[in-house]
């Protein structure tokens, strides 16, 4: 992850539970596009980071965190659920999720052909019982 990336070239990479520094870039860009009644504690996206079953994917513009990706994907299941998935407010509108979403699914899927993919999709624009 202190690899240069030349400008306006995305990166992707798995978040290691070792990298303290991206771990805190991470939570930062989660606590900030997600609802406070949908985040999980700092201690349990920690926990989730070291877990064989969860990945986090980071997606980097010149060195930036843009957007990232959590799945959780049970090794003796045939499902992988994409539970969370951001893009920085200031790279949105631009594409960059949907090339974001494809390359989750591309990781969750290489070895792994026969998986579905599940996702929910919450909207803080609509009304909702569970809002």
């Amino acid at each position: 992850m202190t690899a240069s990336i030349p400008s306006g070239e995305d990166a992707y990479c798995t978040l290691a539970p070792s990298d303290a520094a991206a771990f805190e870039e991470f939570f930062e860009l989660y606590r900030s596009s997600m609802p406070a009644m949908e985040r999980k504690s700092r201690a349990t996206m920690q926990a989730l980071v070291g877990r064989s079953d969860y990945r986090v994917v980071l997606l980097r513009r010149d060195n930036r965190l843009i957007g990232y990706s959590v799945t959780f994907m049970p090794e003796n299941d045939n499902f992988c659920l994409l539970e969370y998935m951001a893009v920085h407010a200031l790279f949105r509108s631009d594409g960059i999720g949907s090339k974001l979403f494809r390359h989750t699914v591309d990781r969750v899927r290489s070895g792994r052909r026969d998986v579905t993919i599940l996702l929910e999709v919450d909207s803080d624009r609509e009304a909702a019982p569970d809002q």
